[in-house]
């Protein structure tokens, strides 16, 4: 394994989350963008990396191997922080904003705090637009990951690592 990270093409770690995350090629190619023999040859690059197999065909998809397993972590909180420092380059100011924010909201939510959120949001700008996206709270990991909303609202069984979860 390179202990040198020039040695080392970044993204064939977003490959690899992708059929993390997917548990499949064709599925992982299409998430980001790749094709299925491109997606194939960018695994196989990670198993020369890596050194290991990373992932097996099993009936349905692709399982990770215990050295799969122990690089995920790592490598995805590495690639949160990689696009957060590209998507976070400035100081977020509402006042001076100029875009529209996209809240995924379940239906208890968007009935107990809609009127309260659209309040707050005049107070701290007059340039930011609001559109809520009524949804079920399964659908929101999916969204969040794909762009369809930037924010969600309502209760969630699973937090994904790194998002803000106010104190109860």
């Amino acid at each position: 394994m390179p202990n040198d990270l020039r040695a080392v093409d970044l993204n064939l770690l977003k490959a690899f989350d992708a059929i993390l995350t997917e548990g499949a090629v064709t599925r992982a190619g299409a998430r980001i963008g790749l094709s299925q023999p491109a997606m194939s040859a960018a695994l196989v690059r990670l198993r020369d990396l890596f050194e290991d197999r990373l992932f097996v065909r099993i009936p349905g998809g692709m399982e990770p191997t215990a050295r799969a397993r122990e690089l995920a972590g790592p490598i995805q909180r590495a690639l949160r922080e990689i696009e957060d420092a590209l998507r976070n380059s400035a100081e977020f100011d509402p006042a001076r904003a100029r875009r529209t924010f996209v809240v995924g909201m379940t239906e208890y939510a968007e009935i107990a705090l809609v009127e309260r959120l659209t309040e707050l949001l005049r107070q701290q700008s007059d340039s930011i637009d609001l559109r809520l996206r009524s949804i079920a709270k399964v659908e929101y990991l999916d969204l969040l990951d794909e762009g369809g909303i930037d924010a969600f609202v309502g209760h969630a069984d699973e937090v994904p690592p790194g998002s803000f979860r106010p104190p109860c």
